[in-house]
């Protein structure tokens, strides 16, 4: 009775565990990474809203930019140099 009892309490911590980690690999994050280049050979990241609408970049030029997949909501994406 008590190796049956023990092997159902194992099941339901193995099932909890990977109910939780099932969990947590399909949560989305809030923020995605914009990598970009400028002219000096400088690469930054920058991390932005999943759900930006609008992104602008006025500093000093670009060279390279990456857009990560998931930036559905991106309508306008504004490029000024000076």
């Amino acid at each position: 009775m008590r190796r049956i009892i023990g092997l159902g309490l194992a099941a339901a911590c193995l099932a909890g565990g990977l109910w939780k980690t099932t969990g947590q690999e399909t949560q989305e994050p809030e923020t995605l990474e914009i990598q970009y280049t400028d002219s000096s050979g400088t690469v930054y990241s920058t991390p932005v809203a999943k759900d930006v609408e609008v992104l602008s970049f006025t500093n000093s030029p670009i060279t390279s930019l990456t857009l990560p997949e998931g930036l559905s909501n991106l309508q306008t994406l504004h490029l000024h140099f000076t």
